[in-house]
């Protein structure tokens, strides 16, 4: 199912929901600040308790694999035991893998203006090599020009910039490693969980027809085409709420650590 949204004023419904925290673990993009959700937390909470998590400076490994398994851990070691992922760009090849090999860990999946692979990112080989002779200044600055249709504010642009500019280049290398060699196009069709596609149809590298390609694969899946660029939970925050909140829906009561409905939160 497809639905094309611009901005609104209001997620729609999120005053008649119940009293119940859904928790929600979000992870960002490569060299990209866990800030760009602080816009759709503050529309969501307290309904939703929203968890970025700032895996590039974080996580002891950040292949796509290893972050997985650290997420996991989190997720796994919470009172509530489950939680709603949201993978935003190369953060959605985390949720995905995630959901892939510890789908009892995740109640609902959305995936924003991600892919399951790289196959038409370029020639990812020579960035690879101008990052490990130059560094990651320049690609940093790349990254976050191209991230925005609607551009941040100048405090938030340094903000950006400002992360960007702390992840380590070891990090930076296995991330971006770890996704060129990972196709996760073949478990699309075994993701038993309901699936939110979110897509900025301004995004230059991440076109259209790839959340569409990722939509048409899972078995139950939505697909929601905003006015955005490349980072719609900071770009059009009301649009990604109201999607939250179906998937919310569509995936069932909170549960708890035991599989029991309850009440959760992660905490990092």
């Amino acid at each position: 199912m497809s639905e094309v949204v611009g901005r609104s004023d209001e997620p729609e419904g999120i005053g008649r929901l119940s009293d119940r925290v859904r928790s929600v673990v979000a992870l960002p993009g490569t060299f990209c600040a866990p800030m760009v959700f602080d816009p759709l937390r503050e529309l969501v909470e307290p309904r939703f308790d929203v968890r970025a998590l700032p895996w590039m400076t974080e996580a002891p490994e950040c292949g796509i694999d290893e972050v997985a398994e650290w997420v996991a851990g989190m997720i796994s070691s919470s009172a509530s035991g489950s939680a709603i992922v949201v993978g935003h760009s190369t953060g959605g090849a985390v949720a995905l893998r995630l959901a892939a090999e510890r789908p009892e860990l995740v109640e609902g999946l959305m995936l924003v203006n991600t892919g399951p692979n790289m196959h038409r990112h370029g020639d990812v080989t020579s960035l690879i090599d101008g990052m490990e002779r130059d560094g990651t200044e320049q690609v940093v600055r790349a990254v976050i020009e191209r991230s925005f249709h609607h551009s941040p504010s100048d405090e938030d642009r340094r903000r950006l910039l400002d992360y960007g500019d702390s992840v380590p280049l070891i990090a930076a290398l296995q991330a971006l490693r770890s996704q060129h060699a990972t196709d996760l196009e073949p478990v699309l069709p075994d993701l038993p969980m309901p699936v939110s596609i979110v897509h900025g149809r301004f995004d230059p590298v991440r076109t259209v027809d790839v959340a569409e390609g990722m939509a048409a694969a899972i078995p139950n899946a939505s697909l929601r085409i905003v006015d955005a660029g490349h980072s719609p939970t900071y770009e059009t925050p009301d649009a990604v709420a109201e999607a939250l909140v179906a998937l919310e829906r569509a995936s069932g009561p909170v549960r708890g650590a035991d599989g029991a409905t309850g009440r959760g939160r992660i905490r990092r």
